[in-house]
């Protein structure tokens, strides 16, 4: 505290701290079958989460209807998300390109 009539002390630097990005908001988890990948919906974004040091590797867009399902393949290297559209998505995780997507007519 200052003497009455001064001004506190304000600090003008920080140290810069590590930050952890919100990166579920409730729905679906997938773990990848290697347990190196955990892919969370986010409203209709699905976050895929390093589980070694908790940082979003990648977000995969979604389509503006909430993501309802996710399932990996066997091998880790595939991603599906279905969406409340009825929507299915797949995804190659490691680049985070959408390969395929299929819709019902």
């Amino acid at each position: 505290m200052g003497a009455i009539g001064t001004a506190p002390r304000v600090r003008k630097s920080y140290r810069v701290t590590k930050c952890v990005d919100s990166f579920y908001s409730g729905g679906a988890l997938a773990l990848s079958p290697d347990g190196i990948t955990l892919a969370a919906a986010n409203g209709d974004a699905t976050s895929l989460v390093t589980m070694q040091n908790g940082e979003v590797a990648r977000t995969l867009d979604g389509d503006t209807e909430p993501v309802t399902a996710l399932c990996w393949d066997t091998a880790s290297r595939t991603l599906w998300v279905a969406s409340r559209s009825l929507t299915v998505k797949r995804y190659e995780a490691s680049s985070g390109a959408e390969l395929r997507s299929w819709k019902p007519r």
